[in-house]
C-alpha cells in the first residue's frame, strides 16, 4: 500500500474549479493524516502555562509588587513631608546656642516636677511669664 504524496496528480471537475463566495472559503482545510505523532514541545508547554496559570501568577505578583511599592512610597513621603509640623527653635542668648525642638515626645517631659522647677527658676530670674491652669480656668 503506497502513501499519497503531495506531488500526486489530482483530477478536478469544472464545478470544483469555480470560485465560491462566502466567509472562510479561502482558508485551507485541515489535512487528515493517518498517524499523528505527538512530540514534547516547549511552545505547547508555554502556551498552556501562559493561558491560565501564568496570568494568575503574574496578576498576583503585580498586585504584591504594587502593594510593596505603595507602602514603601507612602512611608518615604510621610517622612519627607513634615510641612504641617511646626518647627520650634530654642535660642540660648547667653551661650549663642541654637537648638531645634524635635517633633514627638521629649525625655525631659517625663519628669513630673519639670513645671514647678521651670516656674521657680523663672521667678528667681525675674522673667515675665503667664501661668495658666486650664483645668481650673
Amino acid at each position: 500500500m503506497q502513501k499519497d504524496s503531495d506531488t500526486s496528480v489530482r483530477l478536478l471537475s469544472y464545478r470544483d474549479d469555480q470560485p465560491k463566495n462566502g466567509q472562510g472559503l479561502l482558508i485551507p482545510r485541515k489535512r487528515e493524516s493517518t498517524k499523528v505523532q505527538q512530540k514534547f514541545d516547549f511552545a505547547v508547554l508555554f502556551t498552556v502555562l501562559h493561558s491560565a496559570g501564568f496570568r494568575v501568577t503574574m496578576g498576583a505578583f503585580a498586585a504584591l509588587l504594587l502593594a510593596v511599592v505603595g507602602i514603601t512610597g507612602y512611608g518615604l513621603v510621610s517622612q519627607m513631608n513634615l510641612a504641617s509640623v511646626p518647627s520650634v527653635t530654642i535660642v540660648d542668648t547667653y551661650n549663642d546656642v541654637v537648638a531645634t525642638l524635635e517633633y514627638g515626645p521629649h525625655h525631659a517631659f517625663q519628669n513630673g516636677s519639670l513645671f514647678v522647677e521651670t516656674r521657680d527658676s523663672f521667678i528667681d530670674e525675674g522673667v515675665t511669664f503667664v501661668e495658666v491652669n486650664l483645668a481650673d480656668q
